[in-house]
C-alpha cells in the first residue's frame, strides 16, 4: 500500500510499474500442472510472459491499452494471450 498525504492507494493487480517505471503486469496463480502445459503447448512461461507484456502465443508485446475491454486484459492476466490471438482461439464478432 502506498501511502501520500491522507491517501491510502492499493496497487491494482492488473499493472504495477517497478523502480525503473518499465511495464510489468501480474499473471494469475494457477496450478503447476497449466503452467507446465502452457509451457510444453507455446513452449514459453506464461507467468515471465504476462509479467513482461508478452503473448504466450505470437510473442507480441502487450499493452494495457490494446485490450478491448477489461474483461480481455482480465483473459491476458489468466492465459497470456494478447487480444488478436485471444479473437482467434475464443472468436468475436463485432455484432
Amino acid at each position: 500500500m502506498l501511502k501520500f498525504l491522507k491517501f491510502a492507494l492499493e496497487p491494482t493487480p492488473e499493472i504495477v510499474y517497478n523502480i525503473r517505471m518499465k511495464k510489468t503486469f501480474q499473471a494469475t496463480s494457477k496450478a503447476p500442472v497449466l503452467d507446465e502445459f502452457y509451457a510444453e503447448t507455446f513452449g514459453v512461461d506464461r507467468v515471465k510472459s504476462v509479467e513482461t507484456g508478452t503473448c504466450v502465443s505470437c510473442g507480441g508485446d502487450v499493452l494495457k491499452t490494446s485490450f478491448r475491454d477489461s474483461l480481455s486484459f482480465k483473459e491476458f492476466t489468466i492465459s497470456g494471450l494478447c487480444q488478436p490471438c485471444q479473437d482467434s482461439i475464443f472468436g468475436y464478432s463485432e455484432e
